[in-house]
């Protein structure tokens, strides 16, 4: 992940590159139209001050998923809206609301702000034509009619947009996640094919945009909620490595490199008197190899940060320490004794047989099928 360039609350906010290609249009766009260089520099002024507004609207959603323990990884700006990443799912529909809502309730919030500085006038035409053209006189107009926009405009049902997330969270009080997360992605598909209809009928390239992107990431979202309804069902035991190879700190890298060519181990833990200090997972190897050679010392690559899981918990649960931290290998322990460990192929193994459907793989792995909790 690229570091960002600024944090707020203690969020990571990292702005995509596409910006620069946003500026560029701008730019251009307002010297074909025969604007001088102060209409264009209100213009961009205007656009820096509507994505001041969508990260404000991002933080509405992170600052209330704080408040429900939903840590934000970071908040990424494109020029077609925002995206927080939470660490992990909202626990209920009641959080999924209000998390939800708090996005549009800030524009809502704004637009009341600006209200004041705003003088209607619907039967002078001119006046409309302000909101595409900016300057001194009507930029707090124009940030007003963009924050009423983006606060209709997010509550559409368009999954997985904010509208639609209310929307999965109203059906989920009366039924699972999953139903709701499948009913509401077949309404957002729906929403994301007239947004492309519509934006090849009105010559919209945005609108084409954005419902490729609804398309996407609804799929994506619907494909995580069936995954983690199938690894409720099972817990870390029944998934945990035992035919695991140990290194010690002292040992040579190359060590780890035969026994990444012998085994089909990807992971090694690295142990000293009888303790875990580590994982020296394949990619350290790699690094190790290339940066220092063969004799490098496992101690230097080894990742010491492991977390530590116990053979009781749930799949579901375990799957967000994955997200949460970045790590890929998970240590098993049972009151205190390592066992073992787990890693996302496991993860990914399991939720494939388990879509396979075929109840012969999963007790020569020890699996407990269709176990329910």
């Amino acid at each position: 992940m690229k570091k960002s360039p600024f944090a707020i609350a203690g969020i990571p906010v990292q702005i995509h590159w596409t910006f620069w290609l946003l500026a560029i249009w701008i730019v251009y766009s307002n010297l074909q139209d025969g604007f001088d260089v102060f209409r264009t520099a209100w213009s961009l002024l205007f656009t820096a001050l509507v994505f001041v507004c969508v990260l404000l609207h991002e933080l509405g959603h992170s600052l209330t998923a704080r408040q429900f323990g939903i840590q934000t990884k970071s908040i990424l700006l494109l020029p077609i809206g925002g995206l927080a990443h939470l660490q992990t799912m909202p626990k209920s529909p009641k959080q999924e609301f209000w998390i939800t809502i708090m996005g549009p309730a800030v524009n809502l919030v704004i637009a009341l702000m600006l209200l004041p500085t705003v003088h209607f006038d619907f039967n002078n035409p001119a006046r409309v034509d302000q909101v595409t053209s900016v300057n001194g006189t009507n930029i707090f107009y124009n940030l007003f009619v963009a924050n009423v926009i983006m606060f209709l405009f997010n509550l559409l049902p368009a999954f997985p947009m904010d509208g639609g997330r209310i929307l999965r969270a109203a059906i989920a009080w009366f039924s699972g996640q999953e139903k709701a997360t499948k009913i509401a992605t077949w309404v957002g598909n729906l929403f994301a094919f007239l947004f492309i209809v519509a934006g090849i009928y009105l010559m919209s390239f945005m609108l084409v945009i954005i419902g490729i992107f609804v398309l996407l990431a609804a799929r994506s979202e619907l494909s995580f909620v069936k995954n983690n309804s199938i690894l409720s069902r099972f817990r870390v035991k029944d998934i945990i490595i035992t035919d695991y190879h140990t290194l010690s700190p002292s040992d040579p890298v190359q060590k780890a490199a035969d026994l990444l060519l012998r085994t089909q181990n990807k992971s090694f833990v690295v142990m000293k008197y009888g303790e875990v200090e580590g994982v020296l997972r394949q990619m350290e190897i790699i690094k190790a190899l290339s940066a220092e050679g063969p004799n490098a010392p496992v101690a230097k690559y080894m990742n010491p940060h492991v977390i530590k899981v116990d053979e009781d918990e749930l799949l579901a649960d375990v799957q967000e320490n994955f997200a949460a931290g970045g790590h890929d290998v998970l240590l098993v322990t049972s009151n205190g004794s390592f066992l073992g460990l787990i890693d996302s192929d496991n993860i990914e193994e399991l939720i494939a047989l388990y879509q396979r459907g075929d109840n012969s793989y999963f007790p020569s792995r020890g699996f407990e099928w269709s176990k329910s909790y």
